[in-house]
């Protein structure tokens, strides 16, 4: 059965998530084939920060419905000590969790 294409989104194919995505042509959303989405201000946070959504960024945003709120790059990161046994590492930077 052929996809429906809808009229004001642009779909291409993500080679980084391998999964085909629609880009709607006014708002700038991303749709995932995955059902994940991605809001015009997660994609300006990601550009400013020169990266583009990793296999594990689109995983946690996925699992956690996620938001993305910032995005701090491997050359920005400084070293974080663990908190130790059976201690909570907290929440997760750059992501806020929505319950839907």
């Amino acid at each position: 059965m052929p996809k429906e294409f809808r009229p004001g989104w642009n779909y291409f194919y993500s080679d980084v998530l391998q999964q085909e995505i629609a880009v709607h042509i006014k708002t700038g959303e991303v749709y995932c084939e995955d059902r994940t989405v991605y809001k015009p201000e997660e994609i300006a946070i990601m550009q400013a920060a020169n990266q583009e959504a990793s296999p594990g960024v689109h995983l946690v945003k996925k699992v956690f419905k996620g938001t993305i709120t910032n995005f701090i790059g491997k050359e920005n990161r400084k070293e974080r000590r663990p908190n130790g046994p059976g201690k909570p590492q907290g929440g997760i930077p750059g992501v806020q969790g929505h319950e839907g």
